[in-house]
């Protein structure tokens, strides 16, 4: 937190009336060159690459460059659970989410068989990485990053990716592109949930697969910390679709005013919040928000009643972790 004092307001200041430079600073030539030479030669000599893109891609606005990159490359490309929505999930050559032990088999024998990792804007952290899981061997790894690159072992200092990876993707050998048709063929088809049997308890699996007929095109999909986002992490999402959550910091409540912000930002598109019963008593006030601003966003509530996500960790019979059950889908009722 910052703290600010509270008659801060009252003290005047001197500000320099010239324009902010919002110019990213450049890379160092030398140390650009230097990287750049060894990632090309890594490059050239991979049996089995992979692109493997994280939260930092969306940070610094590379979806684009990232969409440039698989297609020259071909190579099959995996996403964490914070970028979920980084890459586009038709494309022949996207092969899932991957999260260390939390990931579908087939993906973490895929991630684990590579001999080369291009990485791009990895957040490691606990949730992001199934709990520190990610197994991933360093002499594989080449690390782009908004402060600085990795190629193995080695670290090139200031040297950013918004300025390097687009000479990666100018410079990339022609003769070590993949036909993506070919993915399907040598890896076997993409990794999906497993179907689950007609019943009447409904499970993480069915869900998400089913949920996924409901999502058009262009939507703004909200998960909340707990079991709605963790269980997203397999979510196929169609053409063009938005992917909000809080996996970094984990707080709960987050999304019901985070839905409200997306439904206002971009009216155009359908919003979709999945949100368990605790998380959505603690900020529920923005429903109220969300009718005087004129959105309607589709909740799907998981009624766990009560703070699941808490009792599965510790507590399972503790009070703490119980609620007062509502009539929720009387939320909207004024």
């Amino acid at each position: 937190y910052i703290g600010i004092p509270s008659d801060i307001v009252n003290t005047e200041i001197t500000v320099d009336a010239g324009k902010l430079d919002y110019s990213i600073p450049r890379n160092p030539q030398d140390t650009q060159e230097a990287a750049l030479k060894d990632i090309i030669r890594a490059i050239q000599q991979a049996k089995n690459p992979i692109i493997l893109a994280d939260a930092c891609v969306l940070r610094n606005n590379m979806k684009k460059e990232l969409a440039e990159l698989v297609k020259v490359s071909g190579f099959p490309v995996y996403v964490a659970p914070m970028s979920i929505d980084v890459v586009d999930h038709d494309l022949p050559s996207y092969r899932g989410c991957y999260s260390g032990s939390s990931s579908l088999d087939q993906v973490k024998k895929e991630v684990l068989s590579a001999d080369l990792i291009l990485e791009l804007g990895s957040e490691q952290t606990d949730v992001n990485t199934g709990g520190f899981t990610y197994g991933l061997d360093t002499s594989k790894i080449i690390e782009f990053h908004t402060f600085v690159t990795k190629v193995f072992y080695s670290t090139y200092e200031k040297v950013s990716m918004q300025e390097l990876l687009p000479l990666v993707i100018k410079h990339f050998p022609s003769s070590a592109n993949i036909d993506p048709a070919s993915i399907e063929r040598s890896l076997g088809p993409r990794a999906r949930r497993a179907d689950t049997p007609p019943g009447e308890v409904i499970v993480q699996d069915y869900f998400w697969n089913k949920m996924t007929e409901y999502f058009p095109e262009r939507s703004i999909i909200v998960t909340e910390t707990g079991t709605a986002n963790l269980g997203a992490f397999n979510v196929d999402l169609p053409k063009d679709c938005i992917f909000i959550s809080q996996l970094l910091w984990g707080s709960i409540g987050y999304t019901v005013p985070a839905t409200l912000g997306a439904a206002v930002a971009d009216r155009s598109r359908r919003t979709f919040l999945v949100v368990g019963d605790g998380s959505f008593q603690l900020t529920v006030q923005e429903i109220s928000s969300m009718l005087h601003h004129g959105v309607c966003p589709i909740i799907l509530l998981i009624n766990n009643d009560g703070y699941l996500i808490e009792k599965l960790i510790h507590g399972r019979d503790r009070k703490y972790n119980d609620i007062q059950m509502w009539e929720y889908a009387e939320s909207f009722n004024t």
